[in-house]
């Protein structure tokens, strides 16, 4: 009866200490949640270290500089569409496209058995005028010598000094048009006006060309030039003369604008010309070029990594401010010394306004010279006590 008794005043005492030791643990979390800051959770996160963040100081500008990349093509300074000058069947082309020719080359020749035809009758015809011609002066010359001896009439000298002054003038006739056969038989050889490569070949041999028909198209080489279309809004970048630094394939190749030429359609974008001066490689008609340019653009605001955002809502954006937990205040001591807190954090909506390179240009309801956290903003919540990274130095956002 006595161990009975014994006993049961043992198992009094153990739920005791056990009613005891959960009250004060109770007593204790109490203490703990009524010290902590808005906005501390009561987890296991209270016993370990405060999330680590980099921060950056936000400061706002005016305007900012947006580099944009317009694309331009090579083209020959010089292009001639080429034929002959008169009508005739093509006897021979020498060439193809892509075909490199010089100056003075033949590139392609027209039948001639008609002008050689026409230039055997044309030398007959010069030595029958020229006989005639020789008779008609020999027969002024007797005329005249009789006339002194009052043997002919002045008529008959006159006669025969309008005959012999028409048989010069047929001479001369005659060597004209001999020339103008001479003259086409060279035009029937088709020359190369100057170097430059076949990029067109319109007709075949056995066609009949009319006067001025194209056969060819060259392009000039050496003397390249490269055009780019640009808006309006970068006309007040550019001037005549101006060096710029195109490129292609990464390869730099120096340019100057040799001119701006007018808005020729509805988006009101310009032509702008300019002369290749120095490449590395070489360059042909149609090859691609891109030419950076930066464009100042007005507008305030400030920039951001994109890690420091996050999607919102209605086309906005969200980011996180780093706000100083003030020393002294109920529970802020507890929380900088048990967790290492230095800041806690702050959702903000921002508007993009551009967004170059893994950064963004934004504007909104952050201000000048406060603190920005750069990134991790998907693991944060509003209110959230955070420290700042060890080794970390605060930089600027601008």
């Amino acid at each position: 009866m006595k161990l009975k008794q014994e006993s049961g005043r043992k198992g009094l005492v153990n739920v005791v200490l056990v009613t005891t030791g959960f009250v004060i643990s109770i007593v204790a979390l109490l203490l703990v949640s009524s010290q902590k800051p808005f906005g501390v959770s009561l987890n296991e996160s209270e016993l370990s270290i405060a999330q680590s963040v980099n921060i950056e100081t936000v400061k706002y500008q005016e305007n900012y500089i947006l580099s944009r990349d317009f694309i331009g093509q090579v083209e020959a300074a010089q292009t001639s569409h080429i034929g002959f000058e008169i009508f005739g069947t093509v006897a021979q082309i020498k060439v193809d496209e892509g075909d490199a020719v010089n100056k003075g080359d033949i590139i392609a020749t027209l039948n001639i058995d008609r002008l050689n035809t026409q230039k055997i009758e044309a030398q007959a015809m010069l030595i029958q005028a020229k006989a005639n011609a020789k008779l008609a002066n020999d027969t002024y010359r007797r005329i005249s010598e009789a006339y002194q001896r009052d043997a002919f009439s002045v008529q008959e000298k006159d006669e025969a000094l309008q005959a012999k002054n028409g048989a010069v003038a047929n001479v001369d006739a005659v060597k004209a048009r001999l020339n103008t056969i001479e003259v086409n038989i060279n035009k029937s050889l088709l020359r190369a006006p100057f170097d430059g490569i076949v990029v067109a070949r319109n007709v075949d041999e056995g066609s009949v060309l009319n006067v001025g028909q194209t056969l060819l198209t060259l392009e000039k080489t050496g003397d390249n030039q490269a055009r780019f279309g640009l808006p309006s809004s970068m006309l007040d970048q550019i001037s005549v003369n101006q060096q710029l630094t195109a490129y292609r394939r990464n390869v730099p190749i120096d340019v100057v604008v040799k001119s701006i030429l007018p808005a020729t359609n509805s988006a009101r974008s310009f032509d702008v010309i300019a002369s290749i001066i120095q490449t590395q490689t070489p360059l042909r008609s149609g090859d691609v070029l891109k030419l950076p340019l930066e464009e100042r653009i007005q507008a305030r605001g400030f920039w951001v990594n994109n890690t420091a955002l996050r999607e919102g809502r209605r086309g906005l954006w969200t980011l996180y401010i780093a706000n100083d937990i003030d020393a002294g205040v109920s529970g802020n001591d507890v929380v900088k010394n048990a967790l290492k807190a230095t800041h806690s954090v702050s959702q903000r909506h921002v508007e993009i306004i551009d967004a170059q390179s893994g950064y963004s240009y934004v504007r909104g309801s952050v201000d000048d010279g406060e603190k920005l956290v750069t990134e991790g903003s998907h693991k944060l919540v509003s209110e959230q006590v955070v420290r700042l990274a060890s080794g970390k130095e605060e930089g600027t956002i601008q």
